[in-house]
């Protein structure tokens, strides 16, 4: 029912009490429906139980149109502009194209995502696909990609994202950087000789290092080169729903890694609602718990789904080989970096974002357990285990109005619209915030002035209090 209510708000409509039926009738327009072909989760285990499609694709064409990518991961929208008619599009990649079929099905589907006119009453408008992996790697794995020549006015752009087991040396590389010129390890644990090293040099943090260790990591820059080319996707995606009112679909391999980073960042710069607390869980549960972002997998964790699996057998249920990977991590990297930019379009401070990965990694909480919505209802999660969202709202509610997940800049009338960022802005820093708290904790809080400002404002608050108490005690008896 979440993310029927996060339709309902990208239709504008509201939902009328009945059957799933009538949510269904409802919740569509001229050019987008709302269907319910994957209620069971017959059609794929991995995507939610409702989906938006095209008005013009029939249930049972999606059903065939299915096996025409990979992991039945067909190309379906997962957010929408009803103003300009523009969708943000996700899917796997396309299979090795074997028969004509196949084809013309998958070019059927892909071209109905096309953005209708201006007014919608113009001249069908181009469509990007976006293949966020280096176009090298669409060769001999096992699956394939588009050619533009097949899918008529559209343009095949590849933006050079490394997979999984890429991002993880380069996240382990980063780790060994930080904690060979700190005196405390990444993850708050002392190193060992740490004590004497700090006697010795009195805290400095340039313990373990040297110059060539440093230089070489800062020339090679692998760690923020991946956050900066995962900012220009989004951004690029962005703007051309923002400003060439074009639709876009994004798709990698499975789906489920660079596509949800890649999905989840241009609808942040889009939706001014996913800039808010209660919009951030809405984008969330959205795009990375019900899309299937496999949590139990890059988190290391077994799943623990029971039951029979559903009609489609094409993913694993169990962890087999190491495919932890800092993808999460990643995107909140990119808003971390994007707040800092726009300091004043986020109601969310990045000690939220902070709180949030270090939540999500404690494995406390059942939102992210196991890897799909599917495996989820399995095992009974939502009523066994305590829920992420709850237990940072009491943290927000403890604070009031100045608790420090609440960003003191936030000015939602200022940033009301699109974000997106000018390309030469888009390079990024270390997020000091997380990976330096343990290693350089005075430097990891920057600068000052969030603290400042909220004291400042308590002051104000205060004196107002004050003022007013001073008043009413001299006010004339009546």
């Amino acid at each position: 029912m979440r993310l029927l209510k996060e339709y309902q708000r990208l239709f504008c409509k509201w939902l009328p009490p009945g059957t799933g039926f009538e949510i269904q009738k409802s919740l569509e327009d001229k050019w987008w429906r709302v269907t319910e072909v994957n209620s069971d989760y017959s059609l794929c285990s991995t995507y939610p139980s409702h989906l938006i499609v095209p008005r013009t694709i029939s249930d049972e064409e999606l059903e065939e149109m299915s096996t025409s990518r990979a992991l039945s991961r067909l190309p379906v929208i997962s957010w929408c502009d009803f103003v300009c008619g523009a969708v943000l599009a996700r899917s796997s990649q396309p299979m090795g194209i074997k028969n004509l079929k196949n084809r013309y099905e998958d070019e059927k589907l892909v071209s109905a995502l096309r953005t209708p006119g201006i007014h919608r009453t113009g001249p069908i408008r181009k469509l990007y696909i976006v293949d966020a992996r280096p176009a090298v790697s669409t060769v001999g794995n096992g699956g394939g990609s588009e050619s533009a020549c097949s899918y008529p006015e559209s343009e095949v752009v590849y933006l050079g994202i490394e997979d999984i087991y890429e991002m993880r040396v380069s996240f382990s590389s980063l780790r060994k950087y930080v904690d060979s010129h700190g005196s405390i390890s990444s993850n708050g644990l002392p190193l060992a000789g740490s004590v004497t090293a700090d006697l010795v040099n009195h805290g400095s943090a340039w313990v373990g290092g040297t110059i060539n260790s440093m230089t070489k990591f800062s020339i090679r820059g692998e760690w923020l080169n991946h956050i900066q080319i995962i900012l220009i996707g989004g951004s690029w995606i962005a703007e051309k729903i923002a400003h060439e009112s074009a639709s876009v679909l994004v798709h990698c391999s499975d789906g489920w890694d660079r596509t949800t980073q890649l999905v989840g960042l241009a609808s942040l710069l889009l939706d001014p609602y996913y800039r808010t607390f209660t919009g951030f869980q809405a984008l969330v549960e959205k795009d990375w718990l019900a899309f299937g972002h496999q949590f139990a997998e890059r988190m290391g964790l077994p799943t623990i789904a029971k039951g029979c699996r559903p009609a489609n057998p094409s993913v694993k249920s169990q962890a087999s080989d190491n495919k932890t990977s800092p993808v999460l991590l990643q995107w909140l990297e990119c808003i971390a970096q994007l707040l800092r930019m726009y300091p004043s379009a986020f109601e969310f401070s990045t000690v939220f974002l902070v709180d949030f990965i270090d939540a999500v990694l404690s494995c406390r909480f059942g939102n992210f357990l196991c890897n799909s919505d599917w495996e989820r209802e399995q095992a009974e999660v939502a009523s066994s285990c305590p829920c992420i969202w709850e237990y940072l709202a009491d943290l927000r509610a403890s604070g009031g109005i100045f608790h420090e997940h609440r960003n003191p800049f936030y000015k939602p009338s200022k940033w009301n619209g699109p974000i997106v960022p000018p390309a030469p802005t888009l390079a990024p820093t270390l997020w000091p915030e997380f990976y330096l708290r343990w290693a350089c904790p005075l430097e990891s809080q920057g600068s000052d002035r969030e603290c400042k400002y909220v004291e400042a404002v308590k002051a104000i608050k205060d004196a107002e209090s004050r003022l007013g108490d001073h008043k009413r005690e001299h006010e004339p008896y009546c």
